[in-house]
Protein backbone atom coordinates (compact mmCIF):
# COMPACT_ATOMS: atom_id res chain seq x y z
CA UNK A 1 0.00 0.00 0.00
CA UNK A 2 0.99 3.64 -0.59
CA UNK A 3 3.20 5.43 -3.09
CA UNK A 4 6.60 3.80 -3.31
CA UNK A 5 9.55 6.23 -3.32
CA UNK A 6 12.66 5.48 -5.33
CA UNK A 7 15.69 7.77 -5.03
CA UNK A 8 18.22 8.04 -7.86
CA UNK A 9 21.41 10.02 -8.33
CA UNK A 10 21.45 9.97 -12.14
CA UNK A 11 18.66 10.60 -14.65
CA UNK A 12 19.51 7.56 -16.80
CA UNK A 13 18.81 5.27 -13.82
CA UNK A 14 15.40 6.87 -13.30
CA UNK A 15 14.54 6.57 -17.01
CA UNK A 16 15.54 2.88 -17.00
CA UNK A 17 13.30 2.29 -13.98
CA UNK A 18 10.32 3.99 -15.65
CA UNK A 19 10.82 1.96 -18.81
CA UNK A 20 10.83 -1.22 -16.70
CA UNK A 21 7.43 -0.25 -15.22
CA UNK A 22 5.75 -0.66 -18.58
CA UNK A 23 6.45 -4.39 -18.86
CA UNK A 24 3.25 -6.47 -18.90
CA UNK A 25 -0.34 -5.24 -18.69
CA UNK A 26 0.38 -1.97 -16.92
CA UNK A 27 -0.58 1.50 -18.16
CA UNK A 28 1.72 4.10 -16.62
CA UNK A 29 1.48 7.86 -16.99
CA UNK A 30 3.90 10.44 -15.57
CA UNK A 31 3.97 13.83 -13.89
CA UNK A 32 7.01 15.88 -12.91
CA UNK A 33 7.02 18.11 -9.82
CA UNK A 34 9.84 20.40 -8.79
CA UNK A 35 8.43 21.07 -5.31
CA UNK A 36 8.24 17.94 -3.15
CA UNK A 37 6.35 19.77 -0.41
CA UNK A 38 3.32 20.05 -2.71
CA UNK A 39 1.08 17.00 -2.62
CA UNK A 40 0.01 15.58 -5.96
CA UNK A 41 -3.32 17.29 -6.65
CA UNK A 42 -5.21 19.45 -9.12
CA UNK A 43 -4.41 23.15 -9.29
CA UNK A 44 -8.03 23.81 -8.31
CA UNK A 45 -7.62 21.72 -5.15
CA UNK A 46 -4.58 23.81 -4.19
CA UNK A 47 -6.67 26.99 -4.53
CA UNK A 48 -9.95 25.76 -3.02
CA UNK A 49 -10.66 23.26 -0.26
CA UNK A 50 -12.40 20.29 -1.90
CA UNK A 51 -14.03 19.37 1.40
CA UNK A 52 -16.39 22.31 0.73
CA UNK A 53 -18.44 20.04 -1.46
CA UNK A 54 -21.52 22.24 -1.96
CA UNK A 55 -19.54 25.07 -3.63
CA UNK A 56 -17.09 22.92 -5.58
CA UNK A 57 -18.99 22.68 -8.86
CA UNK A 58 -20.19 26.30 -8.77
CA UNK A 59 -16.69 27.68 -8.18
CA UNK A 60 -15.06 25.53 -10.87
CA UNK A 61 -17.63 26.44 -13.55
CA UNK A 62 -17.69 30.11 -12.52
CA UNK A 63 -13.90 30.31 -12.79
CA UNK A 64 -13.99 28.88 -16.32
CA UNK A 65 -16.70 31.38 -17.34
CA UNK A 66 -14.67 34.27 -15.90
CA UNK A 67 -11.66 33.05 -17.85
CA UNK A 68 -13.58 33.04 -21.15
CA UNK A 69 -14.83 36.60 -20.52
CA UNK A 70 -11.30 37.76 -19.62
CA UNK A 71 -9.92 36.30 -22.86
CA UNK A 72 -12.52 38.19 -24.88
CA UNK A 73 -11.70 41.44 -23.07
CA UNK A 74 -8.05 40.90 -23.96
CA UNK A 75 -9.01 40.43 -27.61
CA UNK A 76 -8.14 36.73 -27.54
CA UNK A 77 -10.48 34.20 -29.13
CA UNK A 78 -8.49 30.93 -29.30
CA UNK A 79 -11.34 28.77 -30.66
CA UNK A 80 -15.11 28.37 -30.86
CA UNK A 81 -16.68 25.74 -28.62
CA UNK A 82 -19.58 25.37 -26.19
CA UNK A 83 -18.09 22.20 -24.67
CA UNK A 84 -16.81 22.83 -21.17
CA UNK A 85 -14.14 20.11 -21.44
CA UNK A 86 -12.48 22.00 -24.31
CA UNK A 87 -12.20 25.12 -22.14
CA UNK A 88 -10.99 23.17 -19.13
CA UNK A 89 -8.18 21.62 -21.20
CA UNK A 90 -7.21 24.98 -22.67
CA UNK A 91 -7.35 26.87 -19.37
CA UNK A 92 -5.37 24.20 -17.52
CA UNK A 93 -2.53 24.45 -20.02
CA UNK A 94 -2.37 28.22 -19.67
CA UNK A 95 -2.30 28.35 -15.87
CA UNK A 96 -5.99 28.40 -14.92
CA UNK A 97 -6.82 26.36 -11.78
CA UNK A 98 -9.09 23.50 -12.85
CA UNK A 99 -10.21 20.23 -11.20
CA UNK A 100 -7.84 18.22 -13.39
CA UNK A 101 -4.23 17.09 -13.13
CA UNK A 102 -1.79 17.11 -16.06
CA UNK A 103 0.00 13.86 -16.80
CA UNK A 104 1.99 12.73 -19.82
CA UNK A 105 2.46 9.39 -21.55
CA UNK A 106 6.20 10.11 -21.86
CA UNK A 107 8.60 9.55 -18.94
CA UNK A 108 11.02 11.96 -20.66
CA UNK A 109 8.46 14.77 -20.70
CA UNK A 110 7.61 13.95 -17.09
CA UNK A 111 11.31 14.46 -16.32
CA UNK A 112 11.27 17.77 -18.20
CA UNK A 113 8.46 19.14 -16.01
CA UNK A 114 10.20 17.99 -12.84
CA UNK A 115 13.11 20.34 -13.62
CA UNK A 116 11.21 23.01 -15.54
CA UNK A 117 9.74 24.64 -12.42
CA UNK A 118 13.07 25.27 -10.67
CA UNK A 119 13.76 28.86 -9.71
CA UNK A 120 17.10 30.61 -10.23
CA UNK A 121 18.26 30.25 -6.62
CA UNK A 122 17.78 26.49 -6.60
CA UNK A 123 19.61 26.19 -9.92
CA UNK A 124 22.60 28.38 -9.03
CA UNK A 125 23.17 27.08 -5.50
CA UNK A 126 21.48 23.68 -5.15
CA UNK A 127 21.67 22.05 -1.76
CA UNK A 128 22.84 18.45 -1.65
CA UNK A 129 19.47 17.33 -0.29
CA UNK A 130 17.35 19.34 -2.74
CA UNK A 131 15.48 17.02 -5.11
CA UNK A 132 12.73 16.94 -7.72
CA UNK A 133 10.33 14.10 -8.44
CA UNK A 134 8.60 12.28 -11.28
CA UNK A 135 5.41 10.47 -10.33
CA UNK A 136 4.65 7.28 -12.27
CA UNK A 137 0.96 6.40 -11.90
CA UNK A 138 -0.33 2.92 -12.75
CA UNK A 139 -3.77 3.59 -14.19
CA UNK A 140 -4.67 -0.09 -14.37
CA UNK A 141 -4.06 -0.73 -10.67
CA UNK A 142 -6.03 2.38 -9.69
CA UNK A 143 -8.91 1.43 -12.00
CA UNK A 144 -9.01 -2.12 -10.65
CA UNK A 145 -9.00 -1.07 -7.01
CA UNK A 146 -11.69 1.58 -7.52
CA UNK A 147 -13.91 -0.89 -9.36
CA UNK A 148 -13.51 -3.84 -6.97
CA UNK A 149 -15.55 -2.07 -4.28
CA UNK A 150 -19.26 -1.24 -4.70
CA UNK A 151 -20.09 2.42 -5.17
CA UNK A 152 -22.62 2.30 -2.33
CA UNK A 153 -21.62 -0.50 0.05
CA UNK A 154 -24.37 -1.71 2.38
CA UNK A 155 -23.24 -3.65 5.46
CA UNK A 156 -20.12 -4.64 3.59
CA UNK A 157 -16.40 -4.10 4.27
CA UNK A 158 -15.27 -0.50 4.52
CA UNK A 159 -13.78 0.67 1.22
CA UNK A 160 -10.09 1.52 1.30
CA UNK A 161 -10.73 5.17 0.45
CA UNK A 162 -12.89 5.78 3.54
CA UNK A 163 -10.16 7.63 5.55
CA UNK A 164 -9.56 9.98 2.61
CA UNK A 165 -13.03 10.72 1.20
CA UNK A 166 -16.30 11.77 2.82
CA UNK A 167 -18.41 10.54 -0.12
CA UNK A 168 -17.97 7.47 -2.29
CA UNK A 169 -16.55 8.13 -5.78
CA UNK A 170 -18.81 7.50 -8.71
CA UNK A 171 -17.55 4.78 -11.03
CA UNK A 172 -19.34 5.58 -14.26
CA UNK A 173 -19.31 2.93 -17.01
CA UNK A 174 -19.67 3.77 -20.68
CA UNK A 175 -23.13 3.73 -22.22
CA UNK A 176 -22.43 0.74 -24.42
CA UNK A 177 -22.53 -2.65 -22.75
CA UNK A 178 -19.72 -4.42 -24.57
CA UNK A 179 -16.44 -4.22 -22.68
CA UNK A 180 -13.13 -3.31 -24.29
CA UNK A 181 -11.23 -4.28 -21.15
CA UNK A 182 -9.33 -7.56 -21.44
CA UNK A 183 -10.85 -9.41 -18.48
CA UNK A 184 -8.34 -12.24 -18.88
CA UNK A 185 -5.65 -10.04 -17.36
CA UNK A 186 -7.64 -9.60 -14.13
CA UNK A 187 -8.53 -12.70 -12.11
CA UNK A 188 -12.18 -13.31 -11.16
CA UNK A 189 -13.41 -10.22 -12.95
CA UNK A 190 -17.11 -9.92 -13.68
CA UNK A 191 -18.96 -7.90 -16.31
CA UNK A 192 -19.94 -5.16 -13.84
CA UNK A 193 -16.38 -4.67 -12.64
CA UNK A 194 -15.11 -4.79 -16.22
CA UNK A 195 -17.50 -1.99 -17.20
CA UNK A 196 -16.44 0.09 -14.20
CA UNK A 197 -12.78 -0.25 -15.14
CA UNK A 198 -13.67 0.68 -18.70
CA UNK A 199 -15.68 3.67 -17.49
CA UNK A 200 -12.74 4.97 -15.46
CA UNK A 201 -10.14 4.72 -18.23
CA UNK A 202 -12.36 5.50 -21.26
CA UNK A 203 -14.94 8.16 -20.35
CA UNK A 204 -18.26 9.11 -21.80
CA UNK A 205 -17.27 12.58 -22.98
CA UNK A 206 -20.90 13.74 -22.91
CA UNK A 207 -20.49 13.91 -19.11
CA UNK A 208 -18.26 16.96 -19.62
CA UNK A 209 -20.20 18.64 -22.40
CA UNK A 210 -22.22 21.14 -20.36
CA UNK A 211 -20.91 20.96 -16.80
CA UNK A 212 -18.26 19.54 -14.50
CA UNK A 213 -19.61 16.38 -12.81
CA UNK A 214 -19.08 16.00 -9.08
CA UNK A 215 -17.66 13.11 -7.02
CA UNK A 216 -15.84 11.78 -10.06
CA UNK A 217 -12.28 10.56 -10.57
CA UNK A 218 -11.88 10.06 -14.30
CA UNK A 219 -9.08 9.57 -16.81
CA UNK A 220 -9.42 11.81 -19.88
CA UNK A 221 -7.01 9.87 -22.11
CA UNK A 222 -7.57 11.52 -25.48
CA UNK A 223 -7.18 15.31 -25.73
CA UNK A 224 -9.33 17.44 -27.98
CA UNK A 225 -8.05 19.45 -30.93
CA UNK A 226 -8.31 22.90 -29.34
CA UNK A 227 -5.09 22.96 -27.28
CA UNK A 228 -1.87 22.32 -29.18
CA UNK A 229 0.25 22.35 -26.03
CA UNK A 230 -1.33 19.16 -24.70
CA UNK A 231 -0.42 17.35 -27.92
CA UNK A 232 3.19 18.56 -27.81
CA UNK A 233 3.39 17.40 -24.20
CA UNK A 234 1.87 13.97 -25.06
CA UNK A 235 -0.59 14.85 -22.36
CA UNK A 236 -3.74 13.55 -20.73
CA UNK A 237 -5.80 14.67 -17.76
CA UNK A 238 -6.91 13.06 -14.53
CA UNK A 239 -10.20 14.77 -13.74
CA UNK A 240 -10.79 14.93 -9.98
CA UNK A 241 -13.85 16.29 -8.17
CA UNK A 242 -13.86 13.76 -5.33
CA UNK A 243 -15.17 14.88 -1.96
CA UNK A 244 -12.01 14.80 0.15
CA UNK A 245 -11.76 15.10 3.88
CA UNK A 246 -10.26 18.41 4.98
CA UNK A 247 -6.55 18.57 4.18
CA UNK A 248 -6.63 15.45 1.97
CA UNK A 249 -5.74 15.44 -1.72
CA UNK A 250 -5.26 13.09 -4.67
CA UNK A 251 -1.86 11.97 -3.36
CA UNK A 252 -3.52 10.79 -0.11
CA UNK A 253 -5.94 8.69 -2.18
CA UNK A 254 -3.02 7.04 -3.96
CA UNK A 255 -1.27 6.48 -0.62
CA UNK A 256 -4.36 4.63 0.62
CA UNK A 257 -4.80 2.50 -2.52
CA UNK A 258 -3.92 -1.19 -1.97
CA UNK A 259 -1.11 -2.82 -3.92
CA UNK A 260 -2.06 -5.36 -6.56
CA UNK A 261 0.06 -8.52 -6.50
CA UNK A 262 2.97 -6.50 -5.15
CA UNK A 263 2.60 -3.74 -7.75
CA UNK A 264 2.13 -0.25 -6.31
CA UNK A 265 -0.43 2.17 -7.70
CA UNK A 266 2.26 4.86 -8.01
CA UNK A 267 5.98 5.49 -7.67
CA UNK A 268 7.75 8.72 -6.75
CA UNK A 269 11.18 8.83 -8.40
CA UNK A 270 13.43 11.57 -7.03
CA UNK A 271 16.59 13.11 -8.48
CA UNK A 272 18.99 15.83 -7.28
CA UNK A 273 18.37 19.40 -8.43
CA UNK A 274 22.09 19.52 -9.23
CA UNK A 275 21.49 17.22 -12.22
CA UNK A 276 19.49 19.95 -14.05
CA UNK A 277 22.18 20.76 -16.63
CA UNK A 278 22.72 17.11 -17.57
CA UNK A 279 18.97 16.47 -17.74
CA UNK A 280 18.45 19.44 -20.07
CA UNK A 281 21.31 18.29 -22.29
CA UNK A 282 19.77 14.83 -22.61
CA UNK A 283 16.26 16.17 -23.27
CA UNK A 284 17.52 18.76 -25.75
CA UNK A 285 18.88 15.94 -27.90
CA UNK A 286 15.30 14.60 -28.03
CA UNK A 287 13.82 17.96 -29.00
CA UNK A 288 12.26 18.45 -25.56
CA UNK A 289 12.72 22.05 -24.44
CA UNK A 290 10.62 24.92 -23.04
CA UNK A 291 9.87 26.34 -26.50
CA UNK A 292 8.84 22.94 -27.91
CA UNK A 293 6.61 22.17 -24.91
CA UNK A 294 4.91 25.56 -24.47
CA UNK A 295 5.02 27.04 -27.99
CA UNK A 296 5.24 30.69 -26.97
CA UNK A 297 7.77 33.51 -26.87
CA UNK A 298 8.28 33.49 -23.08
CA UNK A 299 9.24 29.82 -23.25
CA UNK A 300 11.66 30.63 -26.08
CA UNK A 301 13.43 33.05 -23.70
CA UNK A 302 13.90 30.26 -21.17
CA UNK A 303 15.04 27.98 -23.96
CA UNK A 304 17.68 30.52 -25.01
CA UNK A 305 18.91 30.89 -21.42
CA UNK A 306 19.22 27.11 -21.05
CA UNK A 307 21.16 26.97 -24.31
CA UNK A 308 23.47 29.75 -23.16
CA UNK A 309 24.27 28.43 -19.68
CA UNK A 310 23.92 24.66 -19.91
CA UNK A 311 24.06 23.37 -23.48
CA UNK A 312 26.77 23.19 -26.10
CA UNK A 313 24.59 22.70 -29.19
CA UNK A 314 23.77 26.41 -29.53
CA UNK A 315 21.29 27.20 -32.28
CA UNK A 316 22.34 29.45 -35.13
CA UNK A 317 20.58 30.23 -38.38
CA UNK A 318 22.33 29.45 -41.64
CA UNK A 319 21.84 33.04 -42.84
CA UNK A 320 22.76 34.69 -39.53
CA UNK A 321 24.92 37.76 -40.33
CA UNK A 322 26.59 38.11 -36.92
CA UNK A 323 29.81 36.41 -37.96
CA UNK A 324 30.35 37.87 -41.42
CA UNK A 325 33.69 39.78 -41.32
CA UNK A 326 33.78 43.21 -42.92
CA UNK A 327 36.49 44.14 -45.45
CA UNK A 328 38.34 46.56 -43.21
CA UNK A 329 38.58 44.17 -40.28
CA UNK A 330 41.97 44.34 -38.61
CA UNK A 331 43.15 41.81 -36.00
Amino acid sequence: MSIKQMDFEYEREAIDAMNDFRVGHHSFVYRGQSNLTHKLSSSFAREYDQSNFDLLQYKAVELLNNYKVSLLRAGISPFQSDIILDWMEYGRHYGLPTPSIDFTYSPYIGLFFAYDGLNELRLKAPEATDRVAVYALNLQVLANQLALFPSNPINGPDPWWLPVLTANPRIIPLKRKESIVDSSTIPNIGEEISLKIQGFIFPDYDLFKNTLPLRVLQVVPFPGSKTERIHRQQGLLIYDTLHYRKGKKFEDLLDACPDEDGVSVAYRLTLPVARAGDVWRMLSEMGISPSSMYLDSSAAVRDAMQQYYYLTNLNYLRDDQRFVAVDDFEP
